[in-house]
């Protein structure tokens, strides 16, 4: 069995990027804890993503990136970073392969292979700026959890991918 990795997202709005104020941090947490309603509608609904002290520090400005181990080997990674920008645009971009060679300098090569519904089959050539690393080629099916994307109201979204 492959690693299946989970990405989720979670862009918070404008009112949580004026971070600084106790009350700008009180908001942006009980805007969190609202969205646990939509907790059932997750790939993995049991991963707590992120600590209070976690979200505090993207409020900061820091973004926060984290890997699970779920279960028989499966790995979950997710990030949460405060952005002033709308979700859909932030989302396009994630979700937006055939694209990733002019947004991800190291991307060498990307192409879609395949779409069915929800998923997509894509080709990925990485030149690792690192020595004596070799570079990566990989083919990932990625898919788009649109129940969790449609039911929170655009408010959260969900891409998880395995290779």
């Amino acid at each position: 069995m492959g690693t299946k990795t989970l990405f989720s997202i979670l862009i918070l709005l404008s009112f949580a990027t004026s971070a600084g104020t106790a009350a700008s941090t009180d908001k942006f947490l009980s805007y969190i804890q609202s969205l646990d309603t939509f907790r059932s509608k997750r790939v993995y609904q049991n991963i707590s993503l992120f600590s209070k002290e976690e979200y505090q520090r993207a409020l900061a400005g820091e973004c926060i990136i984290k890997r699970w181990e779920i279960k028989d080997g499966e790995k979950a990674g997710g990030l949460v970073r405060v952005m002033d920008l709308p979700v859909w645009k932030v989302w396009t971009i994630i979700v937006d392969r055939s694209h990733y060679k002019s947004i991800f300098p190291e991307m060498k090569e990307s192409a879609i292979l395949k779409r069915v519904e929800a998923s997509t089959v894509s080709y990925h050539y990485i030149d690792v700026p690192i020595p004596f690393v070799a570079d990566r080629q990989q083919v990932l099916v990625s898919t788009t959890n649109t129940e969790l994307w449609e039911k929170s109201g655009g408010k959260m979204a969900e891409y998880y991918w395995r290779q």
